[in-house]
């Protein structure tokens, strides 16, 4: 991906998903960022790799621009104080804080029931593991006692030849 396909697609992704103002900000705020580490000597490919992907950031900024307006709204605070208290709580959980538990582990997250129902069906084959070889147990030891007590007397008699 070029610096130019980046843009193509994090407009597209962010396209109707953000207000116009957070939309041009957040181009301009790309593309000022993409001048500055060029400025430092960067390549574009090197600047991309610390990016990540343009649909990664576009999600993290559509998540950002819910949330500032679901603090504005129930608390009553403007919008730069919202986007200042998810700044706050962003740093706090790090880079993970918009990623789900399925992108990060690779498996759905699992809550505490089913956690518990997972543990309910070990359980539960576990018991029928136990009554199975027990039936089979109870079935055939009959079947080896006289097979080992054939073998006996058959060894007996030939003994006593």
């Amino acid at each position: 991906m070029n610096k130019q396909e980046f843009f193509a697609e994090l407009e597209e992704c962010l396209q109707g998903e953000v207000s116009d103002r957070e939309f041009a900000e957040s181009i301009a705020y790309y593309r000022d960022y993409f001048r500055d580490q060029e400025a430092a000597g960067r390549s574009d490919e090197e600047i991309l790799t610390e990016l990540g992907g343009a649909r990664y950031i576009a999600r993290s900024i559509i998540d950002a621009h819910g949330l500032e307006e679901e603090a504005a709204h129930e608390s009553g605070i403007g919008r730069r104080d919202a986007y200042e208290e998810y700044a706050r709580r962003d740093t706090v959980f790090g880079d993970t804080f918009d990623r789900t538990h399925e992108e990060i582990v690779g498996e759905p997250e699992s809550g505490p029931v089913d956690h518990a129902l997972g543990q309910l069906g070990r359980i539960l084959v576990l018991i029928a593991v136990l009554l199975l070889v027990g039936m089979v147990v109870r079935i055939l030891l009959p079947v080896i006692l006289i097979v080992i007590a054939a073998v006996m007397i058959m060894n007996l008699f030939r003994n006593m030849r």
